[in-house]
């Protein structure tokens, strides 16, 4: 009984344990982390990330995710959550900007993002590995220095997001269709492309240091935790 007793106690203490210490989690409206953008090259450059909304989206646009000149506005890259929770990954240089759009998510369901940039003409963008979606559409945002999570945090913070966020990366290469696919399947992005990583951060348990540059992302409105994080697989799920 009283082995019985230890291990429901152990079990109660993991159970608690793994609640507290989940994804970064924003309320849409007040919250985001940011953080110095990590190098690109000439607009070349990949990123991925998971997010999970905790809301439909029936108007207006929500941003998980953006790489922006911070002392200005409409000059970014980000991903947004619009109208039927439709992804789309924006490019603006000042005019409207150039919408590539992937597919719709699920609301409380972890979901994986992607785009590559291959230059002023080349933008693509992933849901899940797959729904791609592009455009040749020039756009090229100059003078980006700030990557925020959470919000459009330009220099006037827009877009909120409310959902959580996870195991965001960054590479200095265009990422294949197929190392998009694995991404989307949940590989670790440390197993994709390392030589071209360049921004590594996992974004749980309180952790938003990026583990290859060393760039430390700070939050705003006091971002709180989710109950659980996605997983990902490196070599065992984790």
């Amino acid at each position: 009984m009283r082995l019985k007793a230890r291990r429901a106690v152990f079990v109660l203490f993991l159970l608690l344990a793994a609640a507290a210490h989940g994804a970064v989690e924003f309320n849409g409206s007040t919250q985001y982390i940011s953080g110095a953008t990590p190098a690109t090259a000439a607009q070349v450059f990949s990123v991925s990330m998971m997010q999970k909304s905790d809301i439909g989206f029936s108007s207006g646009l929500g941003t998980s995710l953006a790489i922006v000149d911070g002392s200005v506005d409409d000059h970014y890259y980000r991903m947004t959550i619009g109208a039927s929770d439709i992804i789309t990954w924006q490019v603006r240089q000042g005019a409207p900007p150039v919408q590539v759009t992937t597919a719709a998510s699920s609301v409380d369901t972890w979901h994986v993002i992607g785009a590559s940039e291959g230059g002023a003409t080349s933008h693509v963008a992933y849901l899940d590995g797959g729904n791609k979606g592009s455009s040749a559409t020039s756009s090229a945002p100059a003078n980006i220095d700030t990557l925020a999570v959470g919000a459009l945090a330009d220099n006037t913070v827009s877009g909120w997001f409310d959902g959580s966020c996870a195991w965001l990366a960054a590479w200095a290469a265009v990422l294949t269709d197929g190392e998009h696919a694995a991404l989307g399947q949940g590989f670790d992005p440390m197993l994709i492309r390392p030589g071209s990583l360049t921004f590594y951060a996992p974004l749980i348990r309180g952790d938003w240091t990026d583990k290859v540059g060393g760039i430390v992302l700070t939050g705003t409105g006091s971002p709180t935790e989710d109950s659980a994080n996605p997983r990902i697989f490196r070599g065992g799920f984790y």
